[in-house]
Formats: structure tokens, sequence, C-alpha cells
């Protein structure tokens, strides 16, 4: 729901780049993770 805020107020590649800096954010953290849990790795690389 947020995201369509966000597209509304500032335009579409504002909230792409957004979203983007999230998703690297989350793989780094799950590659972190990995090295306690196996599968987090597998979730990384999705």
């Amino acid at each position: 729901m947020w995201f369509y805020s966000v597209l509304s107020i500032f335009g579409y590649t504002f909230a792409i780049k957004i979203m983007e800096k999230g998703e690297h954010s989350a793989h780094e953290t799950y590659m972190h993770l990995a090295t306690e849990v196996p599968e987090a790795e597998r979730i990384a690389l999705d």
C-alpha cells in the first residue's frame, strides 16, 4: 500500500529506486544469516 502512495507523490522512477535499495539490504541480511541458516543463502540468491 505504501508503494502506491510513494508512486503517486514522487513518481515511478523514485519508487522503484526505493524498492531496489530495500532488496539490496535484504540480500545482505540473508547472506549474513546464511552462516547460521543454510536455507537463507538459497533465498538470497532468488
